[in-house]
């Protein structure tokens, strides 16, 4: 019953009285005039009209801190001329009113509604719920819409950052050539031809001008692997900074994709990610993180849980973990990387040891070792800004 409702059947019993008491038969008609309302809304309850919805232009996938824009399509009831309809929606377990005021019979409206600033993860929407009054609107009645719950993954924010690159690699990409005797992208050097070389190779030019056969040696890129060790611990990071470490970790991954470099991402107790780029390599990278919980504290050192080893020569490594007062526990097991960076979230920012740029190109066995203290995502993509365009360009040259 609505607030109208409940006056009504207030005020009906009120005149019905005072007609009684004081023997006033116009007060009693009134009263029977309110009464003969109320059976009549309440027969209208016991069958509320039948009005349809369609939620419509629904994302799958929806960025953090963004919003979502929805449509509501709803179809109004048949046999009435009109009917005061409200319509709401549950995002993440909250109501939010979508439509309300009069629908006229057998009338489509549409509700347009838009979702506020959301949190990474798994968003759930729906059941809808809709509610209507008799014309009177003296009472009212309210029901879920079946069929009409569904599930948002909310993707973490991500910033444009320049991806881990090798220290002394040849061009500004990050991939460090060798030099070899298969196709590649520039030429180095001409030999001459041994058996069991690809014909494919052979420089006719240069066999026509010396008289015997000549191989071209090329210039072969190695793409580095990128391997970003994320620490999931609850008790690793202050407040939302695993939040703001996933950031980063999506941040690095989408810079290295960006590059169609190979990506690994570890997470301690949540598995893992592998993926060569391809089209939609970013958008499944961003699927799994944004599932990604903390774990209970008090499991096993990130270390011990997660050997580290080198897939390959040209391998980066990002550790990516909270304020740890003391990294030996987590560089002591970085492996065979090229370069090793140590990303803490959540403490004081502004400190890198050592600077980036410029890094000597380490000999065999060596590598270069970063630590990067940023308070935020936001701090760290101050700290690690893309490459200008002109020197990307450059570089392809």
């Amino acid at each position: 019953m609505t607030g109208n409702g409940y006056a009504l059947a207030a005020s009906t019993l009120v005149l019905a009285l005072a007609g009684i008491a004081l023997n006033y038969p116009e007060l009693l008609a009134v009263a029977l005039c309110g009464l003969i309302m109320l059976i009549g809304a309440g027969l209208w309850r016991l069958r509320p009209p039948a009005v349809t919805m369609t939620r419509t232009k629904v994302p799958d996938r929806l960025v953090e801190g963004g919003s979502g824009q929805f449509t509501l399509q709803i179809s109004g009831p048949r046999g009435l001329r009109a009917v005061q309809v409200e319509v709401e929606d549950v995002i993440g377990g909250e109501p939010v009113a979508v439509h309300s005021g009069l629908l006229a019979a057998g009338v489509n409206a549409k509700a347009d509604y838009t979702l506020p600033s959301m949190r990474r993860g798994e968003l759930t929407l729906g059941p809808l719920r809709v509610s209507c009054a008799d014309p009177l609107n003296i009472m009212r009645t309210s029901q879920e819409v079946p069929g009409t719950a569904t599930t948002v993954l909310v993707h973490p924010r991500s910033y444009s950052v320049a991806p881990l690159d090798i220290p002394g690699s040849a061009d500004l990409e990050g991939r460090s050539p060798e030099i070899s005797a298969s196709p590649g992208i520039e030429l180095h050097s001409l030999r001459d031809y041994s058996p069991g070389d690809d014909v494919r190779l052979i420089d006719w030019k240069a066999t026509a001008r010396t008289g015997k056969r000549m191989i071209r040696v090329n210039l072969v890129p190695r793409f580095p692997r990128g391997v970003i060790l994320l620490d999931t611990a609850a008790d690793a990071y202050p407040d939302e900074g695993f939040d703001h470490a996933v950031r980063v970790v999506a941040s690095l991954g989408l810079a290295a994709l960006g590059r169609e470099y190979p990506i690994d991402i570890r997470a301690r107790g949540r598995g893992q990610f592998t993926t060569r780029y391809s089209t939609d390599a970013g958008q499944r990278m961003l699927d799994y993180l944004a599932r990604l919980t903390p774990v209970a504290a008090g499991g096993p050192p990130l270390a011990a849980e997660h050997p580290i080893e080198a897939p390959g020569p040209n391998s980066v490594l990002a550790i990516v973990t909270g304020p740890v007062p003391d990294p030996a526990r987590l560089l002591a097991a970085r492996g065979r990387f090229a370069l090793v960076v140590l990303i803490r979230v959540g403490g004081a920012a502004g400190s890198r040891q050592p600077a980036a740029r410029p890094r000597p190109r380490p000999g065999p066995g060596q590598q270069t070792v970063e630590i990067v203290d940023v308070s935020t995502a936001d701090d760290f993509a101050r700290a690690r800004p893309p490459a200008p365009a002109s020197r990307l360009v450059a570089a392809r040259r």
